[in-house]
């Protein structure tokens, strides 16, 4: 989870959150609004704040534009729910490629 949410971070950053999770580690979403209505999201790692673009709390808009590349859709969702695991959904070489340049297949 923090991979996928850090994943266009630099490497240096992205090392200070993630590591090996010790036993029980978990993850909170925090969820807030403001006087004017606007949404906004924090999320703890170990009860400690990870910041995204350097802000502790980020618009839930901002957060649901970085993580829409890790969301289903609906037809994605209804596909997966009955596709057979035994059956490889990628050939090798499109793994290879994925392994290779993952941004440029995840199209961001």
């Amino acid at each position: 989870m923090l991979e996928a949410l850090l994943f266009q971070l630099p490497a240096d950053q992205k090392s200070e959150h993630i590591r090996f999770p010790p036993y029980s580690a978990h993850i909170d979403f925090e969820f807030y609004t403001d006087s004017k209505n606007r949404e906004f999201i924090r999320i703890l790692y170990l009860r400690k704040p990870i910041k995204l673009d350097g802000n502790e709390f980020i618009r839930l808009s901002d957060f649901k534009k970085r993580t829409d590349w890790l969301r289903l859709n609906v037809e994605e969702w209804n596909y997966r729910k009955v596709r057979k695991y035994s059956e490889p959904e990628f050939a090798d070489d499109e793994i290879g490629e994925y392994i290779q340049n993952p941004r440029k297949c995840l199209k961001i």
